[in-house]
């Protein structure tokens, strides 16, 4: 079988229009990947900043036992930027809730081990670091060396 029919558009198409799916009989995904690409691009352009910032929101909320206002005054409290680079959020993006991985260590937290918000470069970063005091301090020695390394060439 060397060509199948595209579930969206119906036209008979090689194997090689549709992209790999492991887990399909044939191994590849029912719609081709023209017809995906465009289904992307509508769905892209249905979900507007206003739409993914109230998602972003919605999700904060259920995974960090947050209520929306409480969000909303960690916002305001931190002047809408982040505790650790003191900059706003990047284009549409939101601030991420930042928790104490030693009381919830997955995703999702009970509450109380909330701590601030993060822009998504320093939440990732605290993250691969796992809040390591050690690695902090090493990171930081690191760039203020290398810092006067370059000021006293």
């Amino acid at each position: 079988m060397d060509s199948k029919s595209c579930r969206k558009c119906r036209t008979e198409k090689p194997l090689t229009e549709f992209y790999v799916r492991k887990s399909a009989k044939d191994g590849r995904y029912n719609i081709c990947s023209e017809c995906d690409r465009a289904e992307a691009q509508v769905r892209k352009r249905l979900l507007t900043p206003e739409k993914r910032k109230r998602y972003a929101r919605t999700y904060v909320v259920g995974a960090y036992s947050l209520t929306l206002e409480d969000y909303d005054d960690k916002v305001t409290r931190q002047n809408g930027v982040c505790a650790i680079c003191r900059k706003p959020p990047v284009r549409d993006r939101h601030l991420a809730v930042d928790h104490d991985r030693r009381c919830c260590p997955g995703k999702t937290s009970c509450g109380n081990c909330v701590r601030d918000l993060l822009c998504i470069k320093c939440n990732t970063a605290l993250g691969m670091i796992g809040d390591s005091m050690d690695i902090a301090m090493s990171i930081h020695n690191y760039i203020l060396e290398h810092n006067l390394q370059y000021f006293t060439q």
